[in-house]
């Protein structure tokens, strides 16, 4: 029995790690690049061979990242700092979708894209504080986008996201993306109501001299977002500090004449966090709009098989165990008689 015990042990410590990412830690040479890239490129069916090279470079909103190219075809950013592939794109299905600048018949259909996008988000590992946010097709009919929002205690966060675009005519990877930058509130107390925030945006939008009728077409929302000082002196958008807490906020929001204005209404108490106005209303981030691809840690495992794994090996185990003493009070009572 002591020995069915230890191996039970022994496969346990296997199962877990087994069931551990494939990369951990920090990137800190070309060559881990270089592999940590091909991995990538395997899981993702790319045909391009090894990668070409791998070099250190600045990246707008994200600073120094590894970028694994394949020789033109396709492209990986690392986060040197964390092993995270920040960005990924195929280059060359791009290339090949765009080549034709008639009219695109859609031969994949939502349901399939959809499934290929989830897929990704298997291969690569699902954050567990993503939530499916929404799907759309581009208007030229050549894209399929999936939109994942990353949540703190179920309230989404404004900006960081993930997105999957998947070519409507075969069904390929364009890009992946993730853009999980911001960092989390010290605290999730909501001590504001939806009318106390209206409340207050509504002072602050009656000194700017913004009209009663625009005033009365506005709703709210509950968001974890990265303050700014847009409605302070000279409308700059501009962080309160990157690296600094985010906090959540009540999103008060008008919308007349095209033209989508957004207070942000600290929900523990009621400060004036920023905001920002667009002329075209969308839930979209522009990180990723102009960087179409990103991930997580690259793991050959889905996130929850791992988790069942260990969930399932340590109840095998707590059974053995359970087996075991009852063994040894059998011996005792036999003895004892």
């Amino acid at each position: 029995m002591r020995n069915l015990f230890r191996a039970a042990l022994a496969v346990l410590l296997f199962m877990i790690w087994l069931s551990a990412p494939s990369f951990a830690g920090g990137i800190d040479s070309e060559q881990a690049a270089t592999d940590m890239g091909d991995v990538f490129a395997q899981a993702m069916n790319w045909q391009y061979g090894r990668p070409s090279k791998a070099i250190i470079k600045e990246v707008a909103g994200y600073g120094a990242l590894w970028r694994v190219e394949f020789s033109g075809a396709a492209l990986v950013n690392i986060d040197p700092a964390t092993g995270q592939i920040i960005m990924a794109a195929d280059l060359s299905q791009n290339a090949l979708l765009y080549s034709n600048p008639g009219p695109v018949e859609d031969k994949i259909g939502e349901t399939k894209a959809r499934e290929t996008a989830e897929r990704v988000l298997d291969v690569v590992g699902r954050p567990i504080d993503a939530r499916f946010l929404s799907s759309d097709k581009s208007q030229d009919n050549r894209e399929w986008r999936f939109l994942w929002v990353r949540t703190f205690f179920d309230i989404a966060y404004r900006d960081d996201m993930i997105m999957v675009k998947i070519s409507s005519i075969n069904g390929k990877l364009l890009g992946y993306g993730r853009s999980f930058v911001s960092a989390p509130p010290p605290s999730v107390e909501v001590k504001l109501t939806a009318d106390d925030a209206m409340a207050a945006a509504r002072n602050i939008m009656l000194s700017l001299t913004i009209s009663e009728s625009e005033i009365g077409t506005a709703n709210t929302k509950l968001q974890v977002i990265q303050p700014n000082n847009y409605w302070g002196p000279g409308n700059a958008i501009e962080d309160w500090g990157k690296d600094g807490p985010s906090r959540v906020a009540w999103i008060v929001m008008t919308n007349q004449n095209k033209s989508l204005k957004e207070f942000w209404i600290d929900a523990e108490n009621g400060n004036l966090l920023g905001g920002t106005q667009t002329k075209s209303p969308g839930f979209t981030n522009a990180r990723l709009k102009e960087n179409v691809s990103g991930a997580g840690w690259l793991v050959l495992t889905n996130s929850y098989f791992r988790w069942l794994i260990i969930g399932v090996s340590a109840l095998f185990l707590l059974l053995l165990i359970l087996l075991r003493r009852r063994l040894i009070k059998g011996r005792v009572r036999l003895c004892n008689s």
